[in-house]
């Protein structure tokens, strides 16, 4: 007899449409936060970090 599993995966989402949890069968998978300007903050409670990058070049242009 073959029997079928199934497997229901569940995304939340705020008002501003930043998805905010993924979870399978009622289970949280990730989570996710976000800060004022909607730039992606924490993923389960861990803290992102972006690299600053590096200033390679600069140019001044007179003014016309």
């Amino acid at each position: 007899m073959l029997q079928a599993t199934c497997f229901l995966m569940r995304y939340s989402y705020d008002a501003k449409k930043n998805i905010l949890s993924v979870s399978l069968n009622d289970d949280l998978l990730q989570s996710y936060c976000y800060n004022a300007s909607d730039e992606l903050i924490r993923v389960n409670d861990q803290i992102m970090t972006y690299p600053i990058p590096t200033i390679t070049q600069v140019s001044v242009h007179p003014k016309p």
